[in-house]
């Protein structure tokens, strides 16, 4: 494996340093919180396919886009 790699035991550990969090699940409700990613995290999903499917929690997205436009 590449020393690169960590894997990690938790999501908060795998989340809240990270620059960039890539979701890849069929979740149906929210997988990460807003106290586990820092403000200047890139967040993005490739796709589910679970009905009404929020990876992230909806009241999220706004703080994230406000963070990206006060940049």
């Amino acid at each position: 494996m590449d020393s690169r790699i960590e894997i990690s035991t938790s999501v908060m550990d795998a989340t809240n340093q990270a620059d960039v969090i890539m979701l890849c699940t069929s979740s149906a409700t929210p997988v990460i919180a807003k106290a586990h990613v820092k403000a200047s995290a890139l967040i993005t999903s490739i796709s589910t396919n679970a009905v009404n499917a929020h990876e992230i929690p909806p009241e999220m997205l706004l703080i994230l886009a406000e963070h990206c436009i006060l940049k």
